[in-house]
């Protein structure tokens, strides 16, 4: 009998042992799945499909709501982009100071502060100052701008996957999703110049910017899920991404962002530090926000809300963002 409970206890021992991984760590800490049941109530308050990602940065402790599906980026995409030109830059290829000429057509026709100070005349700025107003301002002209200058999107991936990114891509510019959303078809032999984009808007009729946004929506470019993005800030934060002096110079940029306010940022108590990068379509109801947050440990929260098809629901979306940011920082702020 003796042998035979040793023998017992031998196996179960060795079972612990050996049991996968995955077996542990699928075990939520207590109150993850208090969590995640208040994401879910609060995530199915607003219409369409709500994707939610939180990251402990040190942990790897991991809360989600449908956050293994795709969702649009919007303007979340000028993240990679940036660490794509960043990683340019630590591997030689740029400087921050190196000059860039933007000529008249190449603004972007909507959303541009960088335009509006140029007044749409040639101008030269640096590398630096187009990163900088991407990220702070989320400038349209200049994400376009750096793009062409990287070599198009395909340049950019392949910054991305040397940089070890390998589940975010981005595919078009501003101009080119412009586009289309309006349904406006192919581009014309000069690309989608600020003209060529002015002249397709004014031509665009309803049925197509319908059929555009359809197609929009059922295209798998330019999207990402909210576990990658967080997955991706997490890893960044850690300096696995870029080198330190690059980290703290796009950590900086988000600290710096302007367009969150009334999101993540509505959310939190005063004084928490955050920094973030939004996307914003209304024309196919996507309202996103993806920051890193620091709890009063010191410790890091990378935090992703995305949505598709919500619908003309901005302040409800940011007021959806802010509760989310609010609960998520309790939870993890508790001692």
């Amino acid at each position: 009998m003796d042998f035979v409970r040793s023998l017992a206890l031998t196996l179960v021992a060795a079972t612990l042992v050996l049991a996968p991984p995955t077996s542990l760590a699928s075990q939520k800490p207590r109150g993850d799945a208090a969590l995640e049941t208040e994401l879910r109530r609060l995530a199915a308050t607003l219409p369409g499909t709500v994707g939610i990602a939180v990251h402990h940065v040190g942990t790897g402790r991991l809360v989600t709501v449908d956050a293994d599906r795709a969702f649009p980026m919007g303007s979340v995409f000028k993240l990679p982009v940036a660490i794509a030109v960043l990683r340019r830059v630590q591997t030689g290829g740029l400087t921050l100071e190196t000059p860039i000429t933007i000529a008249p057509e190449a603004y972007y026709p909507g959303y541009s502060p960088l335009r509006d100070a140029k007044n749409r005349a040639e101008a030269t700025v640096t590398v630096r100052d187009l990163v900088e107003t991407m990220m702070v301002d989320s400038d349209n002209t200049a994400v376009d701008v750096l793009m062409a200058r990287m070599g198009g999107a395909d340049a950019v991936n392949a910054e991305l996957r040397a940089a070890g990114v390998p589940d975010v891509s981005v595919h078009r510019t501003e101009g080119e999703v412009m586009a289309d959303l309006d349904g406006l078809g192919a581009a014309p032999a000069g690309g989608w110049t600020y003209s060529a984009l002015v002249a397709g808007e004014a031509r665009a009729t309803a049925e197509g910017k319908r059929a555009g946004r359809a197609k929009f929506l059922a295209d798998s470019r330019d999207t990402a899920t909210p576990t990658a993005l967080a997955n991706l800030l997490a890893r960044l934060d850690r300096g696995e991404v870029l080198d330190a002096e690059r980290t703290k110079i796009l950590v900086g940029m988000l600290d710096r962002n302007k367009t969150g306010g009334r999101r993540f940022r509505a959310g939190l108590p005063a004084g928490v530090r955050i920094g973030d990068k939004t996307g914003t379509n209304p024309t196919v109801g996507t309202y996103n926000d993806a920051a890193l947050v620091t709890l009063p440990s010191g410790a890091r929260i990378a935090l992703v809300v995305m949505t598709r098809e919500a619908g003309d629901t901005g302040a409800a979306a940011e007021q959806l963002m802010a509760s989310v940011a609010r609960t998520v920082y309790a939870h993890f702020a508790r001692p």
